[in-house]
């Protein structure tokens, strides 16, 4: 792909567009903005571009966008990849053995079945919000006394009502009670669940329990999942 054909010609092109993007007279590099992280993005964006008010650099960047989305193999949507990331959920509960999912590592501490006991309470409450609908019939699942069992039949009913969520949110382009989108909101979730995979492989290693090398790399199989 030659970039320098993606380059917007005519009314597209300014300095004005230019300088936005680091780039002055002459193609002399300007100081950056300052960042506040204070300041809420949202707010951030419509300080510099209010609504109805888009400059010569966001039509230039709507150009660009639409025309590498044209070339660009979308892949997996954004239910297939939720289901992907809870099938290694379910690989890694499988592969622990009885023994790990009791281990505590302190005298008050919790047992590894309370992180898979989390990441389901999580998405009920997060159906809970957004779609209350897809919250009813999923079970509340108690951190410390549930049972392999019951753990994968929570993981696999509550991850069957986010995949719900996310496929009418692929059809309106939007998730009630959250700013970021839908796609913001599955990177927050895939986040939130990829965080307690860690902590259960840690809480092992520290136990000295650890998990399997061939099964925290098959972790990583997301093409083979």
């Amino acid at each position: 792909m030659v970039w320098g054909n993606l380059i917007p010609r005519g009314r597209f092109a300014s300095r004005r567009c230019q300088r936005h993007d680091g780039m002055g007279k002459g193609g002399s590099r300007t100081a950056p903005a300052k960042f506040r992280p204070s300041v809420d993005a949202n707010a951030a964006v419509d300080s510099v571009h209010p609504a109805g008010k888009m400059g010569a650099c966001d039509n230039a960047n709507d150009f660009m966008r639409g025309h590498m989305a044209a070339k660009t193999n979308s892949g997996l949507t954004l239910v297939e990849t939720w289901q992907v990331s809870n099938r290694v959920n379910l690989r890694l509960l499988d592969a622990l053995t009885d023994d790990q999912l009791a281990t505590i590592i302190q005298p008050r501490g919790k047992p590894v079945t309370s992180y898979f006991a989390h990441i389901h309470m999580a998405r009920y409450y997060w159906l809970e919000r957004r779609a209350p609908a897809l919250a009813k019939g999923l079970m509340k699942v108690p951190a410390g006394s549930a049972t392999r069992a019951t753990l994968r039949k929570a993981l696999t009913a509550s991850s069957e009502a986010m995949a719900n969520l996310f496929m009418e949110a692929e059809r309106t382009g939007q998730i009630k009670g959250t700013k970021i989108g839908p796609l913001g909101f599955l990177g927050y979730a895939l986040t939130h669940e990829g965080h307690h995979r860690g902590q259960i492989l840690l809480h092992l290693k520290l136990a000295k329990k650890p998990v399997n090398r061939d099964v925290t790399y098959s972790l990583w199989y997301w093409n083979k999942i």
